[in-house]
C-alpha cells in the first residue's frame, strides 16, 4: 500500500512539472511601469497602449515607431511587436523616463549584465548584448535560446512566433555599460518589419 502510494506521489510530481511548462509566458512580453504602476504587452493595439500610457506619442526620427516617455514601440497589423527602451546622455542625470521600465522578471536598464543573467540564464552574449529567445506555440512559450542561435532555420517559416529580448549595448568597447532593452518578435527587431505610418 505504501509503495502505491509513494508510487502514485511521484507520479503526480512528475505530472505537475511537466505542466508547469518552462516557466516562460505572455507576461515576458511585457514591460511593467514602476512609477505609474501600468503595464503593457506585445500584441496590445495602438488604443489600447494610448489608454493604458496616455496620449503623448510621436513619431520617432530613426524607424516608425510610435514613442512615449520612457519607451518607443514598433506595430505591424495593429499590434504592437516591439518595445525600445534605450538609455540617452539624460539618463545620466536620473531625468528620463526609461528607468521607470522593467521587464516581467525585473530588469531596468540600470540592471547589469550579471542580473541579467541570473533572470535568463540560458542568455547568450554577442558582443555587449546579452540574447535570450522565446518560441510561442500552442501549449505555450519555450526558452530556445541555444538552438535558435545555433541554426535559425527550422524557424523560417513563422519568425513572428519567435521573440527576443536583448540587453546590452551597441558600442563595440568590451567595458561598455548596458544602454538598451529590447523586447519583440524577430520580424520587428531583426527585418525591421513594423507598420509604416
Amino acid at each position: 500500500m505504501r509503495k502505491s502510494l509513494l508510487l502514485l506521489i511521484c507520479v503526480l510530481f512528475f505530472l505537475s512539472a511537466c505542466s508547469a511548462g518552462s516557466g516562460y509566458s505572455q507576461d515576458d512580453l511585457s514591460l511593467y511601469n514602476t512609477k505609474t504602476k501600468e503595464e503593457i504587452r506585445l500584441g496590445m493595439t495602438l488604443e489600447e497602449i494610448k489608454s493604458v500610457l496616455g496620449d503623448s506619442f510621436s513619431e520617432t526620427e530613426y524607424f516608425p515607431y510610435y514613442e512615449a516617455p520612457g519607451v518607443s514601440i514598433g506595430f505591424r497589423d495593429g499590434a504592437a511587436v516591439l518595445f525600445a527602451i534605450r538609455k540617452t546622455d539624460e539618463d545620466d542625470t536620473g531625468s528620463s523616463d526609461t528607468e521607470n521600465y522593467r521587464t516581467a522578471r525585473g530588469i531596468t536598464i540600470n540592471s547589469s549584465y550579471e542580473e541579467f543573467q541570473k533572470k535568463y540564464p540560458t542568455s547568450i552574449r554577442q558582443g555587449n548584448n546579452l540574447q535570450f529567445y522565446l518560441l510561442h506555440e500552442e501549449e505555450g512559450y519555450t526558452d530556445i535560446t541555444a538552438s535558435f542561435v545555433e541554426d535559425k532555420k527550422p524557424y523560417q517559416d513563422d519568425f513572428s512566433s519567435v521573440y527576443y529580448i536583448n540587453f546590452g549595448n551597441p558600442d563595440a568597447s568590451p567595458d561598455a555599460a548596458p544602454s538598451s532593452i529590447y523586447v519583440g518578435d524577430f520580424r520587428a527587431i531583426f527585418m525591421a518589419d513594423v507598420d509604416k505610418k
